[in-house]
């Protein structure tokens, strides 16, 4: 039974630096194992990858809460940005390879855990604050709310949009049935007998050792062969994304566990996806196709695959596809999930506000991003 606020508990804050994350890592690993909610972009390995390669510059600590000699809660942030003339604030750690952004917290006490973590944050910085991409219907949301709530803290959820998953408690014939219509089966099928006449297709996973790091080279190679790459965005474009995956995928740290999943054609791989996880539930972080096996749909085929394997071996509890919008994966994953960011303010003077200020600069910043995405697109 979840508890909230109870009056014996003693937590004690402490902000980590890069410096004392050697010492912090097993308790981390802990945490991250018997956390509220599974999240594998906060859990050591993911994190220490990211910290290593693409965030190396950036000024990243660690918000931990304490009872005893038992870490309960953690949270990243960084450093404090500022709109001119409105308001100063922090966030929870981000970048273009994070999808989720909640706190780990104790799974029996979440409820306290956060409130300890909220409690922290309004000392560090009195302003605004936004959590990006939080599971908004999840029980480390709830908590940071509750805590807002017991405040009287004015909080805000902005940007919502639904994230497909899927759970592995069906079996693949009731999925195909329930969910994927018989046009689009089909199709599938079509493609697949289609891309058979081409040679033999297969279907291979790895999962540790060398096989499982040359998997990783053959990912970069097949995500960087196609539209990605022409974008700049594909991992094998910079040495330090590159070296970000071989970390974050393959087989060298600690607390590594991920799979590559290969789609091959007369033993060549044409589709590859990468999944890490945490806890029981796996983060599809990452994937691509060789675009000359477009037509055929060699992506949505390996992720059938995919869909396949988890449903018969229930290697999974859950994976999450890390999407940030609309995606052609929800045509296949059945389940659903509310993804938002929580922006809220501890300013002690117009509160509500200086949210709402914070809230239009932080709209106003999503625009002209989108805008200039586009524009690198038709380029």
């Amino acid at each position: 039974m979840l508890k909230r606020y109870a009056a014996e508990a003693d937590f004690t804050s402490k902000i980590e630096n890069r410096s004392s994350l050697p010492a912090l890592l097993p308790h981390w690993h802990n945490l991250a194992e018997r956390s509220a909610e599974d999240n594998v972009y906060y859990a050591p390995n993911y994190a220490l990858a990211l910290l290593d390669t693409v965030d190396a510059n950036k000024k990243v600590h660690f918000v931990t809460e304490w009872h005893r000699n038992v870490l309960m809660a953690l949270l990243p942030i960084e450093q404090s940005f500022c709109i001119p003339g409105v308001a100063a604030g922090g966030r929870a750690w981000c970048n273009d390879y994070i999808s989720s952004c909640f706190p780990l917290l104790d799974r029996e006490h979440p409820f306290e855990a956060g409130d300890a973590l909220i409690s922290a944050l309004a000392t560090l910085n009195r302003g605004e604050w936004i959590f990006p991409l939080l599971n908004a219907d999840g029980v480390s949301a709830k908590a940071v709310i509750d805590a807002l709530d017991h405040r009287h803290a004015p909080w805000a959820l902005r940007g919502a949009f639904q994230r497909a998953s899927i759970s592995s408690d069906t079996s693949f014939e009731a999925l195909m049935k329930t969910h994927v219509g018989s046009k689009r089966r089909r199709k599938m099928e079509r493609n697949r007998r289609r891309l058979e006449e081409c040679g033999a297709v297969s279907f291979r996973t790895y999962e540790s050792g060398r096989d499982l790091d040359a998997a990783v080279e053959d990912f970069l190679r097949v995500e960087a062969s196609g539209w990605k790459a022409k974008r700049g965005t594909a991992l094998a474009c910079k040495p330090m994304t590159a070296q970000f995956a071989r970390k974050a995928f393959g087989s060298g740290g600690p607390y590594t566990k991920s799979r590559i999943d290969v789609l091959l054609l007369n033993k060549q791989p044409i589709a590859s996806g990468a999944i890490v996880f945490s806890g029981n539930t796996g983060f599809s972080v990452k994937g691509g196709y060789d675009e000359r096996y477009a037509v055929w749909g060699a992506g949505l085929l390996l992720e059938l695959e995919i869909v396949k394997s988890l449903l018969a071996e229930k290697w999974a509890a859950r994976i999450d596809s890390a999407t940030n919008g609309p995606h052609t994966i929800d045509r296949l994953w059945p389940d659903r999930m509310a993804v938002a960011d929580l922006t809220f303010s501890f300013a002690r003077n117009m509160a509500p506000l200086r949210l709402s200020a914070h809230n239009h600069f932080q709209e106003l910043k999503a625009s002209v991003k989108e805008r200039a995405k586009r524009l690198i697109v038709r380029s």
